[in-house]
């Protein structure tokens, strides 16, 4: 199974349920955005599937098997 990611600008009619979601998301969990410059930093890992150079931080942080980054 392969996952991709989106890390692109969000369309303009999908800016206000991000947005929406985005805030609910900063009062449940106490977390703040990632902003996209600093999510699409290559990072020198190995993620599931994924290898340097297209390895990005987002990647790393986010990846749902935390055991597969080398």
């Amino acid at each position: 199974m392969e996952s991709k990611v989106f890390l692109g600008l969000i369309p303009p009619e999908l800016q206000g349920i991000a947005d929406t979601l985005a805030r609910h998301i900063e009062a449940e969990y106490g977390a703040t955005a990632l902003p996209l410059e600093v999510a699409q930093t290559p990072v020198p890992l190995y993620v599931n599937l994924m290898k340097p150079p297209e390895t990005t931080l987002f990647h790393a942080l986010f990846t749902s098997e935390p055991g597969n980054i080398l």
